[in-house]
């Protein structure tokens, strides 16, 4: 993505930190965004320690129902940290453990949490590892990519108008989105400031409900784009 644009006021902002962290330890909705935005960093994070792919799902998918089972995500504490680091530094242990045996299951015998597309995850990965230099930031980019892709799956309207949007994203300008699209410009330009808004605020509030307070904020989401580029 040579580009993502955001911009527009904060809003109505919350006021607490991690409140969908703590939400998704009550309701299984919740508990589904934060696993759909958080298990391709836990993926990206087993296959660089040098597991290959169908170890690294089991052990991403056996982490992640002890962290249901056992109610991990209801005790985290914000204080110690972004939940993002917090959940890595939780799967390192968890993998040592598993080395051991501690935790290891025969593999298609253990329970699932979702129905996650790890083949999807590891082409994303192989991907990542082939395109960027950078190594210690591909989880974090893994992380940005999820987050992006949970607040486009939440936006509601129509379909032409979600596609304007997500080619406004990326770079396109007014003719090309009226191209691709259908729509006239005037109509193009009035669904993207429409949607990019409710984007905005839907990024936001992710963002705090489980990261930064306020004063971080916007250093946060300057961090979310650059590592979309």
């Amino acid at each position: 993505m040579a580009e993502t644009r955001f911009g527009g006021g904060r809003g109505d902002l919350p006021s607490t930190q991690w409140d969908l962290v703590y939400l998704a330890a009550r309701d299984a909705t919740a508990l589904d965004s934060v696993i759909r935005v958080y298990w391709k960093p836990l993926y990206f994070f087993v296959r660089q320690r040098g597991y290959d792919h169908e170890t690294a799902e089991d052990v991403v998918q056996s982490f992640l129902v002890l962290l249901v089972e056992r109610k991990v995500v209801a005790r985290a504490d914000p204080g110690r940290g972004r939940f993002r680091s917090l959940l890595l530094s939780a799967l390192e242990n968890y993998i040592r453990d598993w080395s051991k045996g501690r935790s290891r299951q025969k593999r298609g015998k253990g329970r699932k949490v979702l129905s996650l597309d790890f083949a999807e995850g590891e082409k994303d990965y192989e991907l990542q590892v082939a395109t960027h230099d950078r190594s210690e930031v591909l989880v974090d980019r893994a992380w940005a990519q999820a987050l992006f892709a949970e607040c486009l799956s939440q936006l509601k309207g129509n379909s032409v108008h979600l596609e304007a949007l997500k080619l406004h994203l990326a770079g396109a300008n007014y003719r090309m989105i009226s191209a691709r699209t259908g729509l006239t410009e005037p109509a193009a330009r009035l669904a993207v400031h429409r949607l990019h808004a409710e984007f905005r605020e839907l990024l936001t509030r992710h963002i705090l409900q489980t990261a930064v307070d306020k004063g971080e904020l916007e250093a946060e989401i300057r961090n979310f784009i650059s590592l979309l580029r």
